[in-house]
C-alpha cells in the first residue's frame, strides 16, 4: 500500500515505475504532485480498486502499462484529464465487449498505440470498427496535409 500523498516533492519526475508491487488500490492521492509525469509503469500489480480519478493529478502523461492486472475492464480513470499517446493493457482478463465501453473507447481516440493482445477477448467487432474508422481518420489528414 502507498502511503498518503507519497510523490508530492517530485514535480520534476518524468518516469516512474511501480511494476510488480503488491499494491492493490489506486487514487489520486497516490500521484499528487507528479504533474510532469511522462510515463507510468504498473505491469504485474494486482490491481483490485482504481478510483475514477487516480490519473487526475498526472496532467503529462502520455504513456500507461497496465500489462497483466488483472483488469476486467479499461478503467474509466485513464480518460480523465489523461492526454495519452499509449496505453497497454494486454495480458489481462478483457473478455467481452463491455470489457471496453464505447465512452472509453470514443475519449481514447487519440491514442497512437493501444495493446490489447493476450486477452481472451471474444466480442471485438465493435472495437474493431471503431480502431478502423480513427485509423482511416489519420491516413486522410496525413493525405490532406501531404497535398497542402
Amino acid at each position: 500500500m502507498l502511503p498518503y500523498k507519497p510523490f508530492w516533492k517530485n514535480i520534476r519526475l518524468k518516469w516512474l515505475k511501480l511494476s510488480r508491487t503488491n499494491i492493490t488500490t489506486l487514487s489520486p492521492d497516490h500521484f499528487y504532485g507528479l504533474s510532469s509525469l511522462k510515463t507510468l509503469s504498473l505491469s504485474r500489480m494486482p490491481l483490485q480498486t482504481i478510483s475514477d480519478h487516480s490519473f487526475l493529478p498526472l496532467k503529462s502523461l502520455r504513456y500507461l502499462d497496465m500489462d497483466s492486472c488483472n483488469l476486467t475492464s479499461i478503467p474509466k480513470a485513464v480518460t480523465l484529464n489523461c492526454h495519452l499517446a499509449r496505453l497497454n493493457v494486454a495480458n489481462n482478463m478483457l473478455h467481452r465487449s463491455s470489457s471496453m465501453p464505447p465512452e472509453v473507447m470514443t475519449m481514447l481516440s487519440g491514442l497512437s498505440q493501444l495493446r490489447i493482445d493476450g486477452n481472451p477477448l471474444t466480442i471485438l467487432l465493435k472495437l474493431q470498427i471503431l480502431l478502423n474508422l480513427q485509423i482511416l481518420l489519420n491516413m486522410l489528414k496525413q493525405i490532406l496535409l501531404s497535398l497542402w
